[in-house]
């Protein structure tokens, strides 16, 4: 699992970083080569140089102990991790915009976060999967959106420095900013609260889920990993608060111009 987050934060800053130094269609090709390296038959073609070649180990190690249905889950999810990354810089110009309104900014976000894969992931460490009759329910749908958004918006609240040293608008406080017309001290109070309120929300849809048990008709041992899974889920939200905390990633920040490589990230990447 170590292994797969410090890869994405490089896939992360390979797309999201850096995005005048190549064409839209440069980035585009390397969304494209990475997702050939998630066949759900784990026949993956040739990688194509090293960030290809490092995704096709750890899919092929990972996906190999998991069904096709966890498979197609955790593609779907890495797909739209890489798809949305990219399309937020599609238009540099708008790049340096707040998305149009809140309810677009939710959906790019939760989408962008990465937080689906990863939370498809602690099937991985608990080597034990979620049944399919209640991962694919929206009742447990919900407690993870609930999840992503809570993690999603801590880490904007965090990383706000960064992006506005890098002249990117596209994180929570500066959609609120856009849209109420609010200055930034009031934006972030305003995230904060909205945090706290989705905090509620994702215990009160673990509690519901919970509850209803007995509609999935399932026998103690699948019932624990579903039980399992909830518990890991806040503990992911308490474990990326604790994170972003102690992360220099957003403490030592960079200014540079928009779309331009921070000195951080290491050429060869990009």
């Amino acid at each position: 699992m170590a292994e797969w987050q410090a890869f994405n934060w490089i896939v992360d800053d390979r797309l999201d970083e850096g995005y005048l130094e190549g064409t839209y269609q440069e980035r585009e090709e390397v969304v494209r080569d990475l997702v050939a390296q998630l066949p759900l038959d784990l026949r993956a073609p040739r990688a194509s140089g090293p960030l290809t070649a490092a995704l096709s180990d750890l899919w092929q190690r990972t996906a190999s102990q998991h069904s096709w249905a966890w498979r197609e889950r955790f593609a779907t999810h890495y797909v739209d991790f890489l798809a949305f990354t990219l399309l937020s810089h599609s238009d540099p110009e708008k790049s340096q915009e707040s998305p149009s309104d809140m309810t677009a900014f939710i959906r790019r976000r939760r989408l962008n976060s990465g937080c689906e894969m990863s939370f498809d992931l602690i099937e991985t460490a608990n080597a034990r999967e979620v049944p399919a009759s209640v991962a694919r329910s929206d009742a447990y749908r919900a407690v993870r959106l609930a999840a992503n958004d809570v993690i999603s918006w801590t880490n904007d609240m965090f990383s706000i420095r960064k992006e506005n040293a890098r002249g990117d608008q596209d994180h929570l406080a500066a959609v609120l900013r856009h849209d109420t017309g609010s200055t930034w001290e009031e934006a972030l109070t305003h995230a904060s609260d909205l945090v706290e309120a989705l905090t509620r929300d994702f215990l009160e849809a673990a509690a519901d889920l919970r509850a209803i048990r007995g509609v999935y008709g399932l026998d103690e041992d699948a019932w624990t990993r579903v039980d399992e899974s909830l518990t890991d889920l806040g503990e992911w939200i308490a474990g990326s608060l604790s994170w972003h905390r102690w992360s220099p990633r957003y403490r030592d920040v960079e200014t540079t111009e928009a779309g331009a490589v921070p000195t951080y990230v290491e050429r060869h990447l990009m």
